[in-house]
């Protein structure tokens, strides 16, 4: 007869048990690498204060680096990936201070505006598995 059809194994969830090797059981964590160091600005889909809230988490981000993201929802509401336009606006506009423009925002202990040389990660998603990212340089200001 034919095999019955098995559901696919879930993914270990955080942190993982180490297989084989004479390494049972030791706990491995997974590695999340500086965000901060490779850009100076971040700008994720407002798809909804959860899932802006999970990349601050995921992605191990200071609570001011999605400040921009969370104004860009405050103000204007889940306007899907076009958010990351509004963000970078923002961005421009207030730097790392966005925070101050909406109730409970978080600040950075160093006011900064956006920079010649900056990089601005902006990251959107869609349906199913999508998620495009891009990465621009600043070219202006000082």
């Amino acid at each position: 007869g034919e095999a019955a059809a098995r559901p696919p194994a879930s993914p270990p969830t955080s942190p993982s048990k180490a297989r084989g090797g004479g390494h049972s059981g030791v706990e491995l964590r997974p590695y999340v690498p500086d965000f901060t160091k490779a850009f100076e600005w971040i700008c994720v889909h407002t798809g909804g204060r959860a899932v802006i809230d999970a990349m601050e988490k995921n992605l191990a981000l200071p609570s001011h680096y999605l400040e921009p993201s969370r104004l860009s929802l405050y103000r204007y509401g889940n306007v899907s990936s076009a958010s990351i336009w509004y963000e970078l606006e923002l961005i421009a506009e207030n730097g790392n201070q966005c925070g101050a423009h909406r109730p409970d925002g978080n600040l950075p202990a160093v006011p900064r505006k956006l920079r010649r040389g900056d990089r601005v990660w902006q990251i959107a998603f869609g349906s199913g598995f999508k998620c495009n990212s891009v990465v621009w340089q600043c070219m202006r200001g000082s």
